[in-house]
């Protein structure tokens, strides 16, 4: 029995789990790919209604002589992490668990279209989905999609520490530093990616000035419950700085804390501050490692960029 307490009510789903199978929805060499299936979709969810509709780079990767299929999803709030599944006859079938989330996605395959999708989360949320080749279609850029409104009001964000106390962002001696602040959740799956990216980043530039400073949001507005969660995470990922509460998890209440933010559309999103207390950028969402290229891409350019903003005086 899978229990999600991060869910409201008594949310349970029973399961059977087999040792040692080769695949995971019908034998291996029962069927083959289409020798050509494209590895770049355009894919739309919820398609059929227009103020339903949002769109997703679908990303796959075949396995030679062989019906086994890997990739992801990735939509303007983060990626569906490692999918894997079969193509079964003319059907695509996908699913992960990663003990926060069960994701499930199917679709037939027809002269290279996905039609009639179907994606399931858990057993609250279904919706379909379509996709259509495309090679060079990209999403909005993450840079884009959430807007500073007043760049004075991020150092009044208050938040709380371990030891109960609510302290401002203006009271943790950022000055002069380079800082990145990470809203995110502990049960959010794309934020553990993302925290675990920071900290190689903070090993390698925090003798250089650079700040990590995340900010939770969790399933209850008690500090003193949420930090048995928050330490606990901050000891799984073996991070060397301390992480902070901002209160009960849901986008508005995490843009109530960050008055500077037009909203907050997704977990994670991060501001980049610069030496001077300037706001670099604001990040919204996160591709994993899951998407490979696109990860390797945000990981090379943050580089880049820490190791400039850190170079000025």
């Amino acid at each position: 029995m899978w229990r999600n307490y991060a869910r409201p009510g008594k949310y349970e789903i029973p399961f059977e789990a087999e040792w040692g199978l080769s695949y995971r929805f019908c034998e291996t060499n029962s069927t083959i790919p289409p020798p050509k299936f494209p590895s770049r979709y355009r894919v739309e969810f919820s398609p059929e209604k227009e103020s339903d509709m949002y769109p997703a780079l679908g990303l796959f990767e075949t396995t030679p002589n062989s019906n086994r299929i890997t990739g992801t999803f990735i939509t303007e709030t983060g990626d569906y992490r490692y999918l894997e599944g079969n193509f079964c006859g003319s059907q695509l079938l996908m699913s992960c668990f990663d003990g926060s989330h069960a994701f499930y996605f199917s679709a037939q395959y027809q002269d290279g279209y996905l039609m009639n999708g179907q994606f399931k989360s858990g057993t609250h949320w279904s919706e379909p989905w379509t996709g259509i080749p495309d090679k060079d279609f990209e999403l909005s850029d993450p840079n884009s999609l959430t807007s500073i409104v007043d760049s004075s009001a991020i150092w009044r964000t208050t938040l709380f520490t371990d030891s109960g106390e609510q302290l401002s962002l203006d009271e943790l001696g950022l000055d002069g530093k380079v800082s990145i602040i990470q809203i995110l959740g502990t049960w959010c799956p794309n934020c553990i990616d993302e925290t675990i990216a920071y900290q190689e980043f903070y090993d390698q530039f925090h003798e250089r000035g650079l700040e990590i400073i995340p900010v939770a949001f969790e399933s209850t507005d008690d500090p003193s419950q949420a930090f048995i969660t928050l330490n606990e995470f901050k000891r799984d990922l073996n991070l060397q700085y301390p992480i902070y509460f901002g209160g009960k998890r849901g986008k508005t209440n995490a843009a109530k804390v960050f008055p500077a933010l037009d909203h907050v559309m997704s977990y994670p999103t991060s501001i980049i501050i610069g030496r001077d207390g300037s706001i670099i950028k604001v990040h919204t969402g996160f591709y994993g490692p899951g998407t490979g290229l696109y990860f390797d891409t945000w990981s090379n350019n943050m580089v880049v960029l820490l190791d400039s903003l850190l170079n000025q005086s």
